[in-house]
């Protein structure tokens, strides 16, 4: 498997976590800008918190605890794939050099 074939999935899983959970900011929020909105996502979802921004209601203080739970744990694993790439490519090295029969001697005359 190649790194981009690999790599693909992860990173649009993650852009599309993101995008959801700036569209649900914007949503929940109409003071905030969509900058804004995209900021707070990536500040949840990365764990860094600030607290410059806190939910108004319930609804939206609901959504963002799943939110951050559930961004936490995806772009965690996320980078655990990525991290396993070049992981996977020395394997597979490893495991070509060990299954590939060795060259004999050649017959001196």
């Amino acid at each position: 498997m190649s790194v981009s074939a690999s790599l693909v999935p992860t990173l649009l899983t993650v852009a599309g976590t993101i995008a959801l959970g700036s569209a649900a900011f914007f949503c929940f929020d109409g003071d905030l800008s969509p900058i804004q909105a995209l900021y707070y996502s990536i500040v949840t979802v990365t764990t860094v918190g600030y607290g410059d921004y806190t939910p108004r209601d319930d609804v939206a203080r609901a959504f963002t605890s799943l939110y951050a739970l559930f961004g936490t744990v995806l772009l965690a694993r996320a980078l655990g794939a990525i991290a396993d790439i070049p992981l996977a490519r020395r394997r597979a090295l490893q495991q070509q050099l060990v299954l590939e029969p060795s060259p004999q001697p050649s017959p001196q005359t």
